[in-house]
């Protein structure tokens, strides 16, 4: 069994060249990050909110409450926004009933919660004039999206 090399560089470091070499921002560009509250999300926001100034972009965090677990949801967005408020980046918290969504458009939960969540996005975009959208995923994540 081969091992792949292990990459000593720091993650920011290692994030900013992934962003450099393949032009993924420009500088005096506001990224919108989305933020769930999860482990991915909110590492990706910290590397970001380091390599702010290194890559000369604005910020601006975003975070759909989807309704669907009760208190931990709105556990999740109130962290959320105190994160940002913490960072001091702007933030816009919103909730949406995917529940409804979903039986109105036959969909099974996750390809609502998704449908929602990237429409919310998009809104968020338009609004706040954001050039770029950030999403963590980590590789199961990926592998859901492939699979749907």
């Amino acid at each position: 069994m081969s091992r792949k090399p292990v990459n000593k560089q720091p993650l920011d470091q290692r994030v900013v060249g992934f962003i450099q070499e393949r032009g993924l921002v420009v500088k005096g560009q506001t990224l919108l990050v989305a933020v769930s509250g999860g482990q991915d999300s909110v590492c990706l926001l910290h590397v970001l909110h380091q390599l702010q100034s290194e890559l000369g972009i604005k910020l601006h965090v975003a975070h759909l409450d989807h309704q669907l677990r009760g208190k931990e949801s709105t556990g999740d967005a109130r962290y959320v926004a105190g994160l940002a408020k913490r960072l001091g980046i702007p933030a816009t918290i919103e909730k949406r009933d995917v529940s409804s969504y979903q039986k109105e458009h036959g969909l099974s939960l996750e390809e609502a919660a998704r449908e929602v969540r990237y429409k919310f996005l998009s809104e968020v975009t338009d609004t706040i004039g954001a050039d770029r959208v950030a999403v963590g995923h980590t590789l199961d994540d990926h592998v859901e999206t492939i699979l749907l």
